[in-house]
């Protein structure tokens, strides 16, 4: 179970009645502690909606869903969470935990360039690759402005060698800001709530079966019609499933 971080703080800071925030977060906790793990989920679902959305709370609530055997909530929770603090090894490890346990772990491989991106991306996060750009980029062009203005030979030497070198470096840290800018407007990544759903070749039931999955299991929402939507799986089929069987990360 997490304690109160950074993030949940700032939530507090931001919401009325923050001390109440605080307090009920407590409260879940005592309940989670005290084993009843239906009253804790309670408490964290009320937080959410509250707004004080912190990855320790999608956390916790993610242990105490996976303790009354809620994988596939577990697991969205737990999604979450790394959303806001995609480093964060808890998460990692129970949500791979959680993975081990799902029928559907049917996964395509992938390149070694993929993991390495997906490795950094986790680490880091959007936050930490917008520094990193803006560490370089802003210097960069401060050197660039010295090098252009100043009247002192051996200072435009090394201005210029060191907006050459910042400015260069800058190019592959906003190719990653692009990158995942890219991916997180794209479509969105989803998880199957639904013990067993059937994805079928169009927006009905009454449509061919193509195939079945099962709770936890993470697709991409690729279209929607009605109370209908089209899911890419990870080993790359595709098909129409029930809107009530899954929700979006």
């Amino acid at each position: 179970m997490r304690r109160p971080g950074a993030a949940l703080l700032l939530c507090v800071a931001t919401l009325a009645g923050g001390g109440a925030v605080e307090d009920r977060f407590a409260g879940a906790g005592h309940a989670y502690e005290a084993g009843d793990f239906a009253q804790a989920e309670i408490g964290y679902r009320a937080l959410l909606e509250e707004g004080a959305r912190a990855p320790e709370v999608y956390y916790n609530l993610g242990s105490a869903l996976y303790r009354q055997g809620k994988l596939g909530a577990a697991i969205l929770s737990y999604e979450r969470a790394l959303r806001l603090d995609p480093g964060d090894a808890d998460t990692l490890h129970n949500l791979e935990h959680c993975r081990q346990q799902i029928a559907d772990r049917d996964e395509p491989p992938r390149h070694w360039t993929t993991l390495a991106y997906q490795a950094w991306s986790r680490r880091v996060g959007s936050s930490g690759e917008a520094w990193i750009l803006l560490s370089l980029y802003l210097p960069g062009m401060a050197a660039l402005g010295v090098w252009v203005l100043h009247s002192g030979e051996r200072v435009r030497r090394a201005a210029r060698f060191a907006a050459v070198l910042l400015l260069t470096l800058a190019l592959p840290a906003a190719a990653l800001v692009g990158v995942r800018a890219a991916v997180e407007s794209g479509n969105p990544e989803a998880v199957v709530l639904a013990d067993k759903v059937e994805g079928r070749s169009g927006p009905g039931a009454d449509n061919a079966v193509l195939f079945s999955v099962h709770e936890g299991l993470k697709v991409q929402v690729r279209n929607r019609a009605g109370d209908w939507v089209q899911v890419l799986l990870p080993n790359g089929l595709n098909g129409w499933v029930p809107d009530s069987a899954l929700e979006t990360i």
